[in-house]
């Protein structure tokens, strides 16, 4: 058949719009069904991940605020129970230390008494010392003064 002969510029032209019309069609009821199924299937993904996302960043911010009025609580909690720790520290600080003043007054006193005990034991058992002394001086004094001739002023 001279028409479907390469030969010609005819029948070049008739061959370019038969493989041009076989291949549209291959494109248009083969791949490009494929690929715009593809391509809508990415698009519902993609906008139900974008769904989800939003949801999810939903959850997230009521999380958010629970968890920062339970953070509130739980630092007021803390700060109540800070305060009755140190109430209750001042508390036992003030009573032992209104014990060790008691106690140190106790013994200060007990100290005292025994100071003054023992002075006064001192004194009593210096007494008679000091009277032995003060003897054997005027005794010497009287000895040396009568050796001396001279009259002493002690008689």
């Amino acid at each position: 058949m001279p028409q479907l002969d390469f030969s010609t510029y005819l029948a070049q032209f008739l061959w370019l719009l038969i493989s041009f019309f076989i291949l549209y069609s291959l494109v248009r009821f083969l791949f490009f069904p494929k690929i715009e199924e593809i391509i809508n299937s990415r698009i519902d993904l993609i906008k139900n991940n974008l769904n989800a996302a939003e949801e999810n960043i939903k959850k997230a911010k009521e999380i958010r605020t629970v968890m920062e009025a339970k953070l509130r609580a739980t630092n007021e909690n803390a700060q109540i129970m800070n305060l009755e720790a140190d109430r209750e520290v001042k508390l036992i600080l003030e009573t032992k230390a209104v014990e060790s003043d008691n106690l140190i007054s106790m013994i200060l006193k007990e100290k005292a008494a025994e100071l003054t005990h023992l002075r006064n034991l001192e004194i009593a058992q210096g007494v008679p010392a000091i009277v032995e002394e003060l003897k054997q001086i005027l005794l010497s004094s009287l000895t040396l003064d009568q050796n001396s001739g001279r009259k002493n002023d002690y008689s």
